[in-house]
């Protein structure tokens, strides 16, 4: 496969020892089939803990905003339109997905973005579970 951003040939290579996806030596950019960005959501190889102490809001909102200008390319895999949109709503992630086939292109950084995206929502996930469970136990010893 050719990258649709500069046209090298994609390298297969595995991401974190589990997932095989194409990288373009050039640019950077990831190529993921369909259903891999959801394999690669649940892998926690990486610890990205300390990156997420070190986001900067204001650098993120200002790459958002220039992503949203690139130009559009087509899918390396089958030819087919991609459409350029934000992973999830306030990830401010934009990811190419192919209509046609649900491939997924990723620029360089975004894979390591969404890793830190799905960790923080993790934790903010085990936070909540957390308050949950001490509420529980606080409520338990007065509703006896």
């Amino acid at each position: 496969m050719q990258c649709p951003r500069d046209g090298a040939t994609l390298v297969s290579t595995k991401y974190e020892g589990e997932i095989v996806v194409d990288q373009c030596p050039s640019c950077g950019g990831v190529w993921l089939d369909s259903g891999e960005l959801q394999a690669l959501q649940q892998l926690v190889e990486r610890d990205h803990k300390t990156h997420l102490r070190r986001i900067d809001i204001i650098a993120r909102a200002y790459e958002f905003a220039r992503q949203k200008t690139r130009a559009e390319i087509t899918c390396p895999k089958c030819g087919g339109r991609m459409e350029s949109g934000e992973y999830v709503y306030c990830s401010q992630i934009m990811i190419d997905r192919c209509v046609d086939c649900s491939g997924v292109w990723l620029d360089k950084g975004e894979l390591a973005a969404l890793e830190q995206f799905f960790e923080e929502a993790g934790l903010q996930e085990q936070e909540e579970k957390d308050l949950n469970l001490r509420h529980s136990f606080f409520a338990s010893l007065f509703d006896r």
